[in-house]
């Protein structure tokens, strides 16, 4: 089970430590996996958009099977972290013929472009998708700045 942050999913680093990561476990697990499909290694990086208007941040990812209440989201002042275990229940007696849908726990870490009001976040879930909600800092949104004429030259 994979449980670490991803920061970048082209980070050749990021990539290089996934496959090690990989290979260790299809070692030391039974039945061994031999081999990790595009989805699953894609549902344990959590794919995550973030963007972002003048009062807040936005983060959105999808989370397709996870139960509300495997999901955790922690917010620091400019870190945000998802954390989170779908589970695929199969029967006992059930030949695997093909698992290419991920499973397990995850956890994502984002550092945010702001400082976050945290006891004003706000997060839903809709179709499988989670939006969470950071309102940034008062001090820190931007300000228009009017600007008076004066009278006389300079």
């Amino acid at each position: 089970m994979l449980t670490r942050a991803r920061r970048s999913t082209t980070d050749p680093f990021v990539a290089l430590t996934g496959e090690m990561d990989r290979l260790f476990e299809s070692m030391f697990s039974w039945p061994p996996r031999l081999h990790v499909t595009e989805a699953q290694a894609r549902w344990f990086s959590a794919p995550l958009n973030l963007w972002e208007d003048d009062q807040n941040v936005y983060a959105e990812t999808e989370l397709p099977g996870v139960k509300m209440d495997d999901l955790e989201i922690l917010v620091t002042g400019d870190e945000l972290r998802i954390k989170g275990k779908r589970e695929i229940d199969l029967p006992k007696d059930a030949r695997v013929l093909r698992c290419e849908r991920g499973s397990g726990s995850f956890e994502r870490m984002t550092n945010l472009p702001s400082e976050i009001d945290v006891d004003k976040v706000e997060a839903s879930m809709r179709d499988g998708v989670l939006t969470v909600t950071l309102p940034k800092v008062e001090a820190r949104r931007p300000r228009k700045v009017a600007v008076k004429a004066l009278a006389g030259g300079k």
